[in-house]
């Protein structure tokens, strides 16, 4: 009698059912949340953020021991800071960007140092093109002599001046500085004067230019210009101020809109109610929500909260103050959150009268906020409404560094 030796057709499907599964683990193992593949691919991006962060330390330390001006890739460096070579800032198409030993980081403007005057006249031209309030009502528009010299001859000597990278940010020694102790604190503060001074203790409070660094708001423009210059008091090389209409309005039309970008509409990268183009749910840092008017009664710091839709009206709870630098969707040019995020106050101040009403002097605003919307209150806004010794949940500030003539 001849046996079949071959296999029956429930051995066949056995051996099938066997493979599938097989294949089903092999495939989970290599593609799943914790499979091979992804657990490389975060590997890997790890590996490139500690690249990255070790690179940053290593400039801050030549930052701390540079003492006299240098030159990087024709850019000027100023004593005490150092470029951080980091691929995408390390050239003048991306913005140049350099830190100090403390980690504070500045994005070079280049200027034509042969148009210094046409530079400043194009740019003050540019300040009644984009009031938003009623120019005609102005008795003044007043700028700071000293300043706008000291950015002519930064210009004029080495063809540019630095912007910092972020919104100016509290800096961490000062007592409403948020920490995770702090929080219940923080919550029920009363915030409108806690954060309007210059020192603490007998010492002076200085603003950091960090990423993921709570932004300094409730500040007046009194006040956010002295802390200003005091950020590199006493330098050899750079003088530091509040950032005046001429350098806004310059990186607006001659480093934006050159690259490209709409700037008369910001809805696309500012942290603006109309954003439609970032996903929050990525976002993951400090912030602020702010879910009983702008006066932040009920201020709330921590992570950003998961399923966040930060879009709609004023009236909804959805109103998120971010820490600046938090995304890079809100960077151009290598600078962070100019449009939205923060109101930021500029050097400049107008006086005007309402009919029958006592003349004031008002502080310039400039950009837009987190309590705004990206099509009507772009990187160009210009608002010169608020009193001086005014400050809110939405006003913050930037800094500027024009270098010092040798």
């Amino acid at each position: 009698m001849v046996r079949n030796k071959g296999i029956t057709l429930i051995a066949l499907v056995i051996t099938i059912i066997v493979l599938l599964i097989l294949a089903g683990v092999s495939i989970a193992t290599l593609t799943g949340e914790n499979g091979i593949l992804h657990q490389a691919q975060r590997a890997k991006e790890e590996t490139k953020i500690a690249t990255v962060e070790e690179q940053r330390q290593l400039a801050m330390s030549e930052a701390a021991m540079n003492l006299e001006n240098t030159e990087y890739k024709g850019v000027p460096i100023p004593a005490g800071f150092a470029p951080t070579r980091i691929e995408g800032e390390n050239t003048i198409e991306d913005g140049l960007v350099i830190v100090d030993a403390k980690g504070n980081e500045f994005v070079w403007i280049p200027c034509d140092k042969n148009e210094v005057e046409e530079t400043y006249i194009k740019a003050n031209e540019l300040s009644s093109k984009w009031p938003s309030y009623d120019y005609n009502k102005t008795t003044g528009w007043v700028n700071p002599e000293e300043q706008i010299a000291a950015g002519k001859a930064s210009i004029e000597n080495y063809g540019g001046f630095y912007i910092g990278r972020y919104e100016a940010g509290i800096p961490s020694e000062a007592s409403f500085y948020p920490t995770e102790e702090k929080k219940d604190y923080i919550r029920t503060a009363d915030l409108n004067s806690g954060r309007d001074v210059t020192e603490e203790n007998g010492k002076a409070l200085k603003p950091v230019s960090k990423k993921n660094n709570p932004s300094w708001n409730f500040i007046t423009q009194e006040h956010a210009k002295k802390v200003s210059e005091k950020m590199y008091e006493g330098s050899s090389s750079v003088n530091s101020y509040l950032i005046d209409s001429n350098a806004w309005n310059y990186i607006c039309k001659y480093i934006f809109e050159t690259k490209g970008t709409k700037i008369e509409d910001s809805s696309e990268y500012g942290n603006y109610l109309d954003n439609k183009k970032t996903n929050y749910e990525e976002i993951r840092g400090w912030f602020a929500k702010h879910g009983n008017g702008v006066w932040a009664s009920n201020y709330e710091y921590g992570n950003v909260p998961l399923n966040f839709v930060p879009r709609g009206n004023r009236e909804n709870n959805n109103r998120l103050e971010l820490a600046t630098g938090i995304c890079d969707d809100f960077k151009l040019y290598n600078i962070y959150d100019m449009a939205g995020n923060m109101l930021e106050w500029i050097t400049e101040t107008v006086s005007w009268s309402s009919t029958g009403s006592e003349k004031k002097n008002y502080g310039v605003l400039r950009g837009g906020c987190f309590l705004d919307y990206g099509s009507t209150s772009p990187v160009t806004n210009s608002s010169g409404n608020t009193e001086v010794l005014a400050c809110a949940v939405q006003i913050g500030f930037r800094c500027v560094l024009y270098l010092r003539p040798c």
